[in-house]
């Protein structure tokens, strides 16, 4: 889990700049965005060269759910608190 900007987006795969890790992450991390798109909480965003995001991810692959979310403060500061 991580806040990161995007800075690289290949197809599927996109690169994020940490600019804050929980669970283990740092540097640069580039994973495997999924096309799941769950009716009830929505797809990944739509990931941006740029962008802001928090990421939550598991083996490789961008978790869908609600799970990564375009950044917000408020957000990033419970993640921070939780993780």
């Amino acid at each position: 889990m991580f806040d990161g900007t995007v800075t690289a987006v290949d197809g599927d795969q996109v690169t994020f700049d940490v600019n804050e890790g929980w669970k283990g992450a740092d540097g640069s991390v580039t994973l495997t965005a999924s096309e799941e798109n769950v009716a009830l909480t929505g797809p990944v965003p739509d990931f941006q060269v740029g962008g802001r995001y928090l990421v939550s991810a598991s083996g490789g692959t961008i978790n869908a759910c609600g799970y990564t979310l375009d950044y917000d403060p408020d957000t990033a500061a419970e993640w921070a608190a939780a993780f």
